[in-house]
This record gives C-alpha cells, sequence and structure tokens, in this order.
C-alpha cells in the first residue's frame, strides 16, 4: 500500500514551509503517515500563520492538495459551499483516482460529499466518524445522514466511531484515540503513584477550545457552586477561543476572579504538567466523541467530570468518574461535592481512571488502526498483527 488520500473539512495552513493543522488532529495524521508512503490531504487551505491550536505536521511524506475553503467566500460559508460543490466533487473522483486508498474524515459538509459519492472513490476506503455516534438532542441533520449512509450497504467499508450501537453492522468498529505515547503514560503512572491526596484548595482543570460547544462556563458555575457547598477551589483554564473575552467577564460576574487562571492555548508538554499538577478535570461540553482530554487527564488520576455523551460514559464507567448532562453544573458540583467528602473513594476514582487510561498509547493506536485496515483492505504488509482483535472495547 503506497499512497493514501485523507479527506477532510480541517483548515490546514502552509506556513514558512511546513503544513500545520489542529493540533490533535495533526497526531493523528501523523500516525497514518507512518504507516504509508505517501499521505495526499484533500482540505481547505488557508493563508497566514498558525494559530496556538495548530501544529507542524512533521511527518515528510504528506502533502496538501487544496480544496476551496468556503469559509473565505465573501457571502458566507453556506454560499461558498455550494459555489465550491462541483469542484469539490471533481477534485476527489481525480485524487481517488490516483491513490490506492481513501479514508474520510466525519462528519463535515466534505465527508457528506465523500460519503455519497462512496464506491465510486474506490473498493479501499475508510471512515471516521469524530463525534458522538450515538444521536443526540441538537444533533445538526446533515451528522444524522452521515451516521445513516456510513451505516448502509451504499457505504460498506470500515468505520471507525466512538462507541458502537446495537444493530450496527459489522464494519462499524469501535476506535480510540489519544495524543500520549508509552513514554508519557509511564510519567503518568508515576505521577499517580506519588500523589498523596488531593490539593486544598481543591485544584480544577478545563482544557479545550473556549467556544459555547465546550461549555467552559459551566465549570466556572460548578467552581461557584463548590463555593456555595463551603468546599475551597481554584479553577485553570487551558485553551483559547472567541468564547475567552465572555468567560472573562463570567469569572468576575460570579466573584471567581481571584479563583480563576486563563493560561491561554499551550502546548502539550505544558498541559502535561497542568494535570500533574491537578485534582479534577471539568469538561461538560454539549457533545464529545472521544474527549481527548478525559483520556489524558485518566491517565494522570485526575477525577473526571464530563457530559454523558459519546464514549464518556464508558470510560469514566465503573466508578471511574463522573458523568452528568451537558452542561449541568448543578449535578456536576453535587457529584463532585460527594466525592470530595470520601477521600478514599476520591483517591480510589483517581487510580481506577489511570488504570484504565494507560494502556490507551499513540503506539496502540498505531496497532489497532493498521489492523482494521489490513483486515479490510485485505494487506497485511499494512502492520496489523496476526490474530489481533481489532477496535476499542470500552473495557479495562
Amino acid at each position: 500500500m503506497r499512497r493514501v488520500a485523507v479527506v477532510t473539512s480541517v483548515p490546514h495552513v502552509e506556513h514558512a514551509g511546513r503544513l500545520y493543522a489542529y493540533t490533535p488532529y495533526a497526531r493523528e495524521l501523523g500516525v497514518w503517515a507512518g504507516l504509508f508512503d505517501e499521505i495526499v490531504v484533500v482540505a481547505p487551505r488557508r493563508s497566514g500563520p498558525p494559530t496556538p491550536d495548530q501544529m507542524a505536521v512533521d511527518a515528510t511524506n504528506v502533502r496538501l492538495d487544496a480544496l476551496p475553503d468556503p469559509a473565505v467566500h465573501p457571502r458566507g460559508v453556506r454560499v461558498g459551499q455550494l459555489v465550491a460543490l462541483p469542484t469539490v466533487k471533481l477534485r476527489l473522483l481525480r485524487v481517488a483516482r490516483r491513490v490506492d486508498a481513501v479514508h474520510i474524515r466525519c462528519p463535515s459538509d466534505v465527508g457528506l460529499l465523500a460519503t455519497l459519492l462512496g464506491p465510486f472513490l474506490g473498493r479501499r476506503r475508510h471512515a471516521k466518524y469524530a463525534t458522538s455516534w450515538s444521536s443526540y438532542r441538537g444533533e445538526p441533520s446533515t451528522y444524522r445522514l452521515q451516521r445513516r449512509l456510513l451505516q448502509s450497504r451504499w457505504w460498506g467499508a470500515p468505520v471507525s466511531v466512538y462507541g458502537r450501537v446495537c444493530g450496527d453492522p459489522p464494519w462499524v468498529v469501535d476506535a480510540f484515540s489519544t495524543a500520549l505515547d508509552d513514554e508519557q503514560l509511564a510519567q503518568a503512572v508515576q505521577v499517580v503513584a506519588d500523589r498523596t491526596g488531593p490539593h486544598e484548595p481543591l485544584r480544577l482543570l478545563s482544557v479545550g477550545r473556549l467556544t459555547p460547544a465546550k461549555h467552559v462556563d459551566a465549570a466556572l458555575r460548578l467552581l461557584a457552586g463548590l463555593d456555595q457547598r463551603g468546599i475551597a477551589a481554584e479553577l485553570t483554564v487551558v485553551g483559547d477561543g472567541p468564547e475567552r473575552e465572555a468567560l472573562e467577564a463570567l469569572a468576575d460576574e460570579l466573584g471567581l476572579s481571584g479563583s480563576v487562571r486563563f493560561a491561554g492555548a499551550l502546548p502539550l508538554e505544558e498541559v502535561l504538567e497542568r494535570y500533574a499538577a491537578h485534582d479534577v478535570l471539568v469538561q461538560l461540553s454539549q457533545v464529545e466523541g472521544w474527549p481527548k482530554a478525559v483520556a489524558e487527564a485518566m491517565a494522570y488520576g485526575l477525577v473526571c467530570v464530563a457530559c454523558a455523551r459519546g464514549a464518556a460514559p464508558a470510560m469514566l464507567g465503573s466508578d471511574r468518574g463522573i458523568t452528568v448532562d451537558p452542561g449541568d453544573h448543578r449535578a456536576a458540583a453535587d457529584a463532585l461535592a460527594l466525592l470530595v467528602d470520601e477521600p478514599e473513594r476520591f483517591a480510589s476514582t483517581g487510580r481506577g481512571a489511570s488504570s484504565w487510561a494507560a494502556r490507551l498509547s499513540r503506539e496502540r493506536f498505531r496497532v489497532e488502526l493498521a489492523a482494521t485496515l489490513a483486515g479490510a483492505w485485505r494487506d497485511p504488509t499494512i502492520g496489523a498483527r496476526p490474530g489481533h482483535r481489532h477496535g476499542w472495547d470500552g473495557g479495562p
């Protein structure tokens, strides 16, 4: 297997001779680049320097086949998508003829088009559905359509998802995602072994883009709720985005300005230092597929409070953490306060989370991905191990 096309709506920036993209995606792209001779990324290209939440794609065998970027159309994104549709369709068909296999990242506008083209892209194809595979209230209709297409015989090719549901066809495969390698996970395990208990005041952490969907406001309100319950706590917010100014104003409004620190976007190494220095991760997003920050924080033994969507319920089940409805800061504060009142249960929750998450390394992700592709595409040279069971089972 020589050349694979990766079709995505993730914007890519070419700057100073290097290719940059959203950090979690860029790290995963590096794993794909390690399995094949060449990766042709079919995605929008943007100009200018990279943003703080983007990183360079280090692999030298990745090149960009740029699509029109609908976000820069003067009449808006939707008009830009319609205008670009014929060009994107022809580009996908052209690229598919020149590569050995096609990988599509969904849900997205270009992902929907690629899924509709399905068999016309070739026999060797694979899709990743990178958000909650289960339906939820407020889910965009285009997401539901993409999921149904991927479940149908029209697609009929492997789909990696975060939590398959009852009735899924056999080509739907459970998967996971991570940014941590074996060495980093070993360091996290040592941090857990050295933990002596939660800090006083309790140290809360939020990690991710500051957007409305991430509900970082719920982390601030959770902090206020703990204060009302007589539990001293402080919050560090790691990440940047359009909601930062509004969140800083909310912290002032709630009287929390002395207890909240906005650290901005940080490189992974500094984020790992924050995990090591904190007790609780708060991630009450509107929806998550595989919440990477939760998996990372679990490895470091943090008590994670997350939304009960996507893979989080399976990740934090069996007393490994707390799940509540998206943005439900009151339920989160109640559950966390009960846990804080029982120090041994608080500690055992963190240890159980670390034990579960410590196996989910980038090396294992590479093996899982290679096994899925080798089995589906009948090409053992991709690197699958004989007898290896495909997919993430959600178990310990």
